[in-house]
């Protein structure tokens, strides 16, 4: 009958064709098996090298982005918004949260400072916007500490036009706001904060970072 569904792929772990993540068994296993085992069929790209320290001027010539590498890419369209049945046809699913749709991300450094640059495929929305174009950091790359496993966070409280804020993730809340300078032109942006401001004093920064928009 119309909404009586019988998920026969996944019967158990055991006689399971479906590739979907398991919470409390197999995790992500089978989904990166599957990634490994086209890369070897398909092959890959070489890891791309990372490229020398480099000073930016937050200045909105994004030229200066063109030689940092790696690229972190993201695939395009997973913002595109939801209005469908479902299994249950009574049911309307309807999500239109979805609103910048990053594309493509760098970052890179010098002795004082770490800069990020993003790039969506449409102009970017109004700084106004609520949850606007989040840029976490986790600092010490431990899922055991910060908002997540985030230590720091970018834009969660714009000044202006040029200028956000770099908050800290106090166990309860994002305080000890630092006002750092960032350039917004069309559908690109990059942003500078200190390097002192997230204790990194490594002559190379290690941290992880994610961006998050709405």
């Amino acid at each position: 009958k119309i909404g009586n569904i019988h998920f026969v792929d996944v019967f158990s772990e055991e006689f399971n064709r479906d590739m979907a993540p398991m919470k409390g068994g197999h995790t992500d296993n089978l989904y990166y098996q599957l990634i490994s085992n086209i890369r070897k069929y398909k092959g890959m790209a070489a890891p791309q090298v990372f490229s020398a320290p480099s000073t930016i001027n937050i200045d909105g010539n994004y030229s200066e982005w063109a030689t940092v590498s790696p690229v972190f890419k993201d695939p395009k369209g997973d913002v595109i918004h939801r209005n469908f049945k479902s299994y249950d046809p009574t049911v309307q699913l309807i999500n239109t949260t979805g609103r910048n749709d990053i594309i493509e991300s760098r970052a890179t450094y010098d002795a004082d400072n770490i800069y990020f640059y993003v790039k969506t495929v449409d102009v970017i929305t109004s700084n106004t916007d609520p949850n606007w174009m989040l840029l976490f950091i986790d600092a010490d790359r431990s899922k055991g500490t910060g908002w997540e496993g985030y230590d720091y966070v970018i834009n969660f409280g714009v000044k202006s036009t040029t200028e956000t804020t770099l908050k800290k993730w106090d166990g309860k809340s994002w305080g000890n706001e630092l006002t750092i300078p960032y350039k917004l032109v069309g559908n690109e942006m990059e942003i500078s904060m200190p390097r002192t401001a997230i204790l990194m004093d490594k002559l190379t920064p290690e941290f992880s970072f994610h961006y998050s928009d709405n």
